[in-house]
């Protein structure tokens, strides 16, 4: 896999570079404009977008590999890219004349943006007048577009779905300029993420920048772009938990050898922590590279559609982010006092991977309808479950 391999290569030798601005990372509270000019040059911006569009046109495994990779570097870059490589996603099932609209430049555009619908857009001639505002929309300051996701609303009323049993959603895509951005990212853990809100006050936007994903038939091929293509997200989420806890191994380990830690290096206790948390950590990667394999398959096969294919890769996501905190701890407990100091990236990655457990894909919660598959109920979506 060449292309993989190459971005692949190019995210570590970012290292020395990211390692060196951390704390202006956090400071900052988002990725420095430079950094992100960077990343789009590497092409992480372009993973999913097909070759014959310029892209990189990677399938699920392939992304999965450098999403882990970007987590496993810091964890503020992994989580953006994951949520850039998302919104990228999401606008592979708009109509091809919006596709084209946002791609007209080129392939390095950064998305960013919310899906949960907490805008309200109604029906008007031309489009939708769309006023809302969104919560934690990472990577927002460097966007190149954002999207955000609407209640449908005609004639002073909410629009509902055949059969009247839920409203309608759409979500919207704006050109980044057209939102207005919240200063209110202030967080313990991610915070160079700028998961700030944004929000849009009766804006006009074209139904063909709208895209309803429950009935979205894409017009533009590519390995990531079929019906109901978001449902491989979770499995984003395990690949980024497995690259922070891999990260952790890796700053352990350096830390041992620049302080010289007789009490680390020498102690039996400290070796078996090690090796236990290391072999977690082997087995989460071993877990994510089958989920992923999994998910080419079902996405090859167009049964994305299907509920048990996505309660296995919640549960997934759970459990890899499970074994990932449980990881870091770890280290950050053998790194003794040296890891509470701002310097140390264990404490960094310790607090990044709690604010990352909180999302909607890697919560506990999540177990429970893949043990209740297991048991023979129908399968249910685990993000209303």
């Amino acid at each position: 896999m060449p292309g993989q391999d190459a971005l692949i290569a190019e995210v570590d030798a970012l290292a020395p570079q990211i390692a060196a601005r951390t704390t202006e990372i956090e400071a900052g509270r988002r990725i420095p404009a430079d950094l992100v000019r960077t990343l789009k040059a590497i092409g992480v911006f372009r993973m999913v977008v097909p070759v014959e569009r310029g892209g990189l046109g990677f399938d699920q495994r392939q992304v999965c590999d450098a999403l882990a990779a970007l987590a496993r570097l810091e964890g503020a870059v992994g989580w953006v890219s994951l949520i850039a490589t998302a919104g990228a996603m999401a606008m592979g099932q708009l109509p091809r004349a919006a596709f084209d609209r946002i791609y007209a430049d080129g392939p390095d555009v950064a998305s960013a943006g919310a899906s949960a619908p907490t805008g309200e857009a109604d029906i008007v001639d031309g489009g939708c007048r769309v006023t809302g505002r969104w919560a934690l929309a990472s990577g927002c300051d460097h966007a190149d577009w954002m999207f955000g996701s609407c209640l449908i609303r005609q004639a002073g009323a909410t629009v509902m779905r055949e059969g009247g049993a839920e409203p309608l959603v759409r979500m919207v895509f704006l050109p980044a300029p057209r939102w207005r951005i919240e200063d209110t990212w202030r967080a313990h853990g991610l915070k160079g993420s700028g998961s700030h809100h944004v929000a849009l006050e009766d804006a006009l936007v074209p139904l063909e920048q709208t895209v309803d994903f429950a009935t979205a038939k894409p017009e533009v091929a590519g390995s990531l772009y079929r019906r109901f293509a978001l449902r491989l997200l979770p499995t984003h989420h395990a690949a980024f938990a497995v690259g922070m806890a891999e990260g952790a191994l890796d700053d352990l380990a350096n830390l041992a050898k620049t302080l010289g830690r007789r009490a680390l290096n020498d102690s039996v206790l400290a070796h078996y922590a090690l090796g236990r948390a290391e072999a977690g950590v082997r087995a989460a990667r071993a877990a994510l590279q089958s989920q992923a394999e999994a998910d080419a398959t079902d996405a090859a096969d167009d049964r994305l559609a299907e509920l048990a294919g996505l309660v296995r890769r919640a549960q997934t996501a759970a459990w890899a982010t499970e074994v990932g905190l449980e990881a870091i701890e770890t280290c950050y407990r053998l790194a003794g006092s040296a890891a509470v100091l701002d310097s140390c990236p264990l404490q960094r990655r310790l607090r990044d991977m709690r604010a990352a457990g909180q999302h909607l894909w890697a919560q506990l919660r999540h177990y429970a309808p893949a043990g209740a598959l297991r048991l023979g109920h129908p399968a249910v979506n685990p993000a209303t479950a």
